[in-house]
C-alpha cells in the first residue's frame, strides 16, 4: 500500500510540475515608478504562452485595496508577450498613494507603482521667447488724445492735488458697435 501511494505522490506531483509550466506570468514592468494625473501608463511583460488562455487579466487597486482604479483583459501575442496602456487620473485615482498592479495568467504577481496627482516639481528649461507682435496703428483707429486741463480754481479747504480728466474726441463713437473696439 504504501508502495501505490508513493506511485500516486509521484505522479500526482509530475501532473503538478507539468501543468504549472504554461500559463505562468514570467515578469511584468511599468514604464515609471510614480505617474501624475493625465499620464499614461504602460504596462508590458512576459508569460509562459498557453493557447488555452488567451488573456491576461490586469488589475490595478487603489490604496489599500479597498476598490479598483482600472482593470483590463489584455490579449496575449503568440511569443508570450503582451502589453496594454491605461490613463492614469480620473474619478477612481481618489487619493495619492501607492497603487498595487496584479497582473493575472494562470497564477498572479504584484507590483506597485506611486500616483500623485500633480506635479511639485518645475521645469528646468526656459520657454522659447514668442515674438511679439508688431503694432502699427491705423489713423482712423486712434484718434489723437485732446487734453483737457481742469481750470477751476481749488479752494484752501480742498485737497492741494487736482483731478485731470482726459478726454478723446469721438471716443467711443456711437455710429460704431462694441465689436469694432
Amino acid at each position: 500500500m504504501i508502495r501505490y501511494f508513493g506511485i500516486f505522490f509521484f505522479s500526482l506531483l509530475i501532473t503538478l510540475s507539468f501543468s504549472l509550466a504554461f500559463g505562468e506570468i514570467q515578469d511584468f514592468t511599468t514604464d515609471k515608478s510614480l505617474y501624475h494625473k493625465d499620464d499614461s501608463l504602460n504596462i508590458s511583460g512576459n508569460v509562459s504562452y498557453d493557447s488555452e488562455i488567451p488573456f491576461v487579466t490586469i488589475q490595478i487597486f487603489t490604496p489599500g485595496k479597498s476598490n479598483f482604479a482600472d482593470f483590463n483583459t489584455v490579449p496575449i501575442n503568440s511569443d508570450g508577450s503582451f502589453s496594454v496602456i491605461f490613463h492614469v487620473g480620473g474619478p477612481t485615482w481618489t487619493s495619492d498613494g501607492i497603487y498595487p498592479i496584479k497582473v493575472t495568467y494562470g497564477g498572479s504577481m504584484e507590483k506597485s507603482i506611486e500616483y500623485k496627482e500633480y506635479s511639485t516639481t518645475t521645469t528646468t528649461s526656459d520657454p522659447e521667447p514668442v515674438p511679439e507682435p508688431e503694432f502699427t496703428p491705423t489713423p482712423e483707429l486712434t484718434p489723437e488724445p485732446e487734453f483737457t486741463p481742469n481750470t477751476e480754481p481749488i479752494s484752501d479747504s480742498e485737497s492741494s492735488f487736482a483731478t485731470l480728466k482726459l478726454k478723446i474726441p469721438n471716443f467711443p463713437s456711437l455710429d460704431k458697435s462694441p465689436q469694432f473696439y
